[in-house]
Order: structure tokens, then C-alpha cells, then sequence
């Protein structure tokens, strides 16, 4: 099968683990006709994020969005005119911005522009921003991306957080945890 940007899940049957396979079928966004009928023993549905920018007349301020329908910002959260130069007390962040769209991310955004607003120069390190993955085992972090952990220095691990009071508590590592079960202490 090859990519199919152009398609929708026009059907999805529910599946029975080890006894009916799930069916997908998907449809041509122009053609309105089937174009695969996929059959599998799981389907997971990832819905991901897009900037939603229509209504905010960007022209106004001399600016457009990117091929991505993007605002371009700075690194202070200032939007950028079309010669990439910002624009004097005109910020964006969360989904319109397409830089991370993660809810901790867009709230360190947030702080980010307010602070430059106020003429407190900062700059949001989108390292320090946390995330989370929800599964099981639920995972969270700080971490760089690979490219960037290819230049920078190995990272420290450590089995215990290294901040004050709110994270104070047990703190076992993932792979214990995994290879002896919750709540289980290693010897």
C-alpha cells in the first residue's frame, strides 16, 4: 500500500481480538469512491493537531501564514512580518504558532509572550517545556529531540527527581518497574 494523504476512514468495524479482524476502508476525498479496504488485527487512530488560523486578517499587519497555515513567530513569541522581522506587541502561541503542540508547551508560551510584553526579556527554552505520553506504563519528561541529543553532552539520568517539595516522594525507575511490577522493591 502507498501513502494516501487524500483519503478518509469512510468505514471501521469494532474487531474481535484473535477472532474477526478489524476492517477499514478508506475513500478519495475527490472521487467519493473506496479506494483500500485494509484488514488488521488492531487499528489505532492518532488524531494529530493543526494551526487554526482562519479569521485573524494577517494582512492587516503585513504577514501570512506558512505553507502550513502557521503563524512564524520569534523566539519571544513575537510574530514575524513577511520580511521576518517582529512585529511590535503582536504575539502568538499554542496551535496557531505550529511550533509545539503539546498543552505544557503552549502554556510555557504563554508565559513567554506575557513576560516580553511586559518588556521582561525571556526566551522559552522548548527543552524545559515538559510532555507526556498516556500508556501504559505512563510516560513524562524533558528531553531533546534525537538530532539535537546527537550534538549536545549525554544526558544525566537519575532515579530520583532533582526538584524541591512537589515532587518529593517515591520515584521508581520505568524499567524496574517493568521487569518487577508495581510497587514492588528491587534487591
Amino acid at each position: 500500500m502507498t501513502r494516501q494523504s487524500c483519503c478518509w476512514c469512510s468505514y471501521c468495524n469494532k474487531g474481535v481480538p484473535g477472532s474477526q479482524p478489524v476492517i477499514v476502508e478508506l475513500t478519495g476525498f475527490k472521487t467519493k469512491e473506496k479506494v483500500y479496504e485494509l484488514e488488521m488485527d488492531a487499528f489505532l487512530v492518532a488524531i494529530g493537531h493543526a494551526a487554526y488560523t482562519q479569521g485573524l486578517k494577517l494582512q492587516a499587519i503585513n504577514r501570512e501564514t506558512d505553507r502550513r497555515g502557521s503563524v512564524p513567530v520569534s523566539e519571544k513569541m513575537e510574530v514575524l512580518d513577511k520580511s521576518g522581522k517582529p512585529v511590535t506587541y503582536v504575539f502568538c502561541v499554542g496551535d496557531a504558532n505550529g511550533m509545539y503542540m503539546l498543552a505544557h508547551a503552549m502554556s510555557s508560551q504563554g508565559i513567554s509572550a506575557l513576560e516580553n510584553m511586559c518588556s521582561w526579556p525571556y526566551v522559552l527554552n522548548h527543552l524545559s517545556a515538559p510532555a507526556a505520553c498516556f500508556s501504559r506504563p505512563k510516560v513524562s519528561g524533558l528531553w531533546a529531540s534525537q538530532s539535537r541529543h546527537h550534538v549536545s553532552r549525554r544526558p544525566r539520568m537519575s532515579r530520583r527527581p532533582r526538584m524541591p517539595t512537589a515532587t518529593r516522594g517515591s520515584c521508581q525507575g520505568l524499567l524496574q518497574d517493568q521487569l518487577q511490577g508495581p510497587g514492588k522493591e528491587g534487591g
